[in-house]
């Protein structure tokens, strides 16, 4: 895999509102991050300490008329989804990360989005992203920092793959993380390499398909 630019840099910003703001670029839609930002306040979301579900990408996805479709390995994810559809009942009061992806989730159905939960997670599921790509789809993956970049820590971040035009490559990736990593990391070239050497078989986290509606 090679990776692009689509150069949105900026002070105080959030991985999963650029790669939402990647991927609306590749679709022909161009709007500012600000915009971005305010059309997800609107919603009665704030931007949490722990970041932003890929439940909440998919609804503000839905929200700019996109068909969207949201394919996840997690069990957390999965067991908010049976509570949203009363598979569940539990007296258990939801944590505050669980009752806002809860809203979220419920919102996201009522307008049509679809959720789809695969057993593939020791295995991978970069063939969900291939077969995507092939269908003309735009993708959002998200990905452990540890195991993507080799930083010696535990946090999600959210990239855009899209096809390649060589052929050597599967796909290429947008990461808006690419010309700002420096800004933390005195190292960010070494994780850049380590980035770009990942093997994708490995790969099991949230993908978020997006098909612009005509």
């Amino acid at each position: 895999m090679v990776d692009e630019e689509i150069g949105f840099i900026e002070e105080e910003w959030n991985c999963g509102l650029l790669a939402l703001l990647d991927a609306f670029s590749l679709s022909g839609l161009n709007i500012d991050y600000d915009t971005l930002r305010e059309n997800y306040f609107n919603l009665g979301f704030e931007l949490y300490s722990f970041g932003i579900t890929s439940v909440h990408l998919a609804l503000l996805a839905k929200e700019f008329d996109f068909d969207v479709t949201l394919k996840t390995s997690s069990k957390w994810l999965k067991g908010i989804y049976e509570y949203a559809n009363n598979r569940i009942r539990t007296r258990v009061r939801l944590s505050y990360e669980s009752s806002t992806t809860l809203k979220a989730m419920k919102m996201f159905i009522k307008l049509g989005g679809k959720i789809y939960f695969t057993t593939r997670a020791k295995k991978g599921n970069i063939s969900d992203v291939n077969f995507s790509i092939r269908k003309g789809n735009i993708n959002i993956l998200c990905v452990n920092a540890n195991q993507y970049y080799g930083i010696d820590e535990e946090w999600n971040h959210y990239i855009v793959v899209k096809k390649n035009d060589n052929p050597k490559y599967d796909f290429a990736v947008v990461d808006s993380l690419r010309n700002i990593g420096e800004l933390w990391y005195d190292d960010w070239d070494k994780y850049l390499k380590k980035a770009e050497r990942y093997d994708w078989q490995l790969w099991c986290g949230d993908l978020i398909e997006l098909t612009k509606n005509n």
